[in-house]
């Protein structure tokens, strides 16, 4: 039997050395005429790390409770609240009916679609790289299904990759979470990041990102079968995805719900898709919330519903760099400069002369000191009123006449009013100091319009019943938070 595995395997690792090779020869090939060498081939894997669900346990009461004291009157606030708001304790982790007491996690390496550099934006051959996190259960058919996760778009091309999903306990966390309850979940590092990690992060180009994750359940199956899964039933998918994964989770599901093909050799099918405070309107009403001065803490006045005035602030300049970085990377006939202000472009913080393409391809800045290098870049932009806490529109950041090409990205990046014909829920903050909670809302409000009623639900998290303790201040959550999470795991049990 095993040397029947290795002798299976053997062929699949083959075959994906010669889509290595045709993709050397074939570097522009548009998507058609690329689709016969072998998207979703599995080229490696091994078994990474195996978890407990103690593990589990003892990360989720870290991640509940946000720095705070485990017996601090605000975490336990947080409990009861989770237990009001989604009926979750983390008692449940472990006392299922399933007795998971394990969590298998294996990396793996595939073919999927990546963007040629040319500005032509075909696709090519590329080998991307993922985490798959697989409970142990004694029956097959135990697993309740498989969550397809897509990551939220940190800047580090480290901070996802098949090596920080297994060591960084932050980064399993939720996996764990998921699959604790019965859940395979398949986490593509996703394009630019991984294996890709050399190559620029496409951001804006949501479609190739989407396609990595609908290319990795292919990859899946394949290794299913050589770890002892042949029997697995056909399995359900919920598509899933935080802040810029969760705009990606929405094209995946658009792209599977209009193309059938693309699950052709997963073994499984679309059942519903849970997104977490997604990027949905990047040309829209998030870039207004860019564009705007949002400083005030008043309610009645908060247009855009930000949490804090001055974590916006801190975070716009990497988030409009960062656009701009995906976009001329992939379209090289135009420059920094067609975009951003010059001296935004090219500045120097401490004793460095930086630039915005070295600063996100300097795998050495996490994503919060690129957010601290921005900022201060931001800051010292010249203009009549400078960049600052109390003046964060990002229009002294920008070229006056935004290049058309360029918002015309972003607008195809967009995916605001569309039709869908399975179950979808929007999961949002009430304020939102990242991603403007309207992305949510207004999608929600699109949806029902062109969908049965009945299909769309959201969820609205209130940040005053959460605490969370950052640089020593109390405070409400804001985007990054555990909680949303749980609240996909309370749709799950619906």
């Amino acid at each position: 039997m095993y040397f029947t595995k290795f002798i299976r395997f053997f062929y699949i690792a083959l075959a994906g050395l010669i889509v290595v090779s045709l993709a050397s020869c074939h570097a522009g090939v548009t998507e058609q005429s690329a689709s016969g060498y072998g998207y979703g081939t599995l080229l490696s894997y091994n078994l990474a790390r195996s978890y407990s669900t103690d593990d589990v346990v003892n990360q989720a009461n870290l991640s509940i409770c946000q720095s705070l004291e485990s017996t601090s009157s605000e975490c336990l606030t947080n409990l009861a609240n989770l237990k009001s708001d989604f009926n979750f304790q983390v008692s449940q982790i472990k006392e299922n009916n399933l007795n998971i007491s394990n969590i298998s996690a294996y990396n793996l390496e595939y073919i999927s679609q990546g963007l040629t550099t040319d500005g032509h934006l075909n696709y090519v051959p590329t080998t991307m790289s993922g985490t798959i996190f697989v409970p142990q259960t004694k029956h097959l058919t135990d697993i309740k299904g498989i969550i397809l996760y897509y990551h939220p778009a940190m800047y580090n091309a480290n901070e996802f990759s098949s090596t920080s999903n297994i060591e960084d306990a932050t980064a399993a966390n939720f996996a764990g979470l998921y699959a604790s309850q019965g859940y395979i979940v398949i986490m593509s590092d996703l394009p630019g990041y991984g294996a890709d990690g050399s190559n620029m992060r496409p951001f804006i180009y949501p479609k190739v990102m989407a396609l990595a994750g609908i290319n990795m359940l292919k990859a899946a199956n394949s290794m299913f079968k050589l770890i002892g899964f042949d029997n697995l039933p056909k399995q359900p998918i919920i598509i899933n995805g935080f802040s810029g994964g969760g705009m990606i989770a929405q094209w995946a599901s658009y792209l599977l719900q209009n193309n059938s093909s693309y699950l052709t050799d997963t073994n499984a099918y679309l059942s519903q898709t849970i997104l977490m405070s997604g990027a949905y309107d990047l040309s829209g009403i998030q870039f207004e919330m860019e564009s705007a001065n949002v400083t005030s803490f008043n309610e009645s006045s908060n247009t855009f519903k930000v949490n804090s005035g001055a974590t916006a602030a801190v975070i716009k300049p990497g988030m409009i760099a960062f656009a701009e970085f995906s976009f001329i990377n992939y379209n090289p006939r135009y420059k920094c400069e067609d975009i951003l202000a010059h001296d935004f472009c090219n500045f120097t913080f401490g004793e460095s002369q930086l630039n915005v393409s070295n600063v996100f391809m300097n795998k050495g800045f996490s994503t919060s000191v690129i957010n601290q290098i921005f900022y201060a870049a931001a800051e010292n932009v010249p203009a009549i009123n400078p960049y600052s806490i109390v003046n964060n529109g990002i229009g002294t950041l920008t070229q006056s006449n935004v290049l058309p090409e360029f918002t015309q990205a972003l607008k195809s990046a967009n995916l605001t009013s569309w039709t869908t014909t399975t179950p979808l829920t929007y999961i949002y903050l009430t304020r939102d100091s990242v991603l403007t909670p309207y992305n949510s809302i207004n999608n929600y409000n699109n949806l029902r319009a062109t969908s049965d009623p009945k299909l769309i639900d959201a969820i609205e998290i209130q940040n005053d019943h959460y605490y969370t303790k950052l640089q020593n201040i109390l405070g409400t959550i804001d985007h990054t938070n555990y909680m949303q999470y749980i609240a996909t795991i309370s749709v799950l049990r619906k």
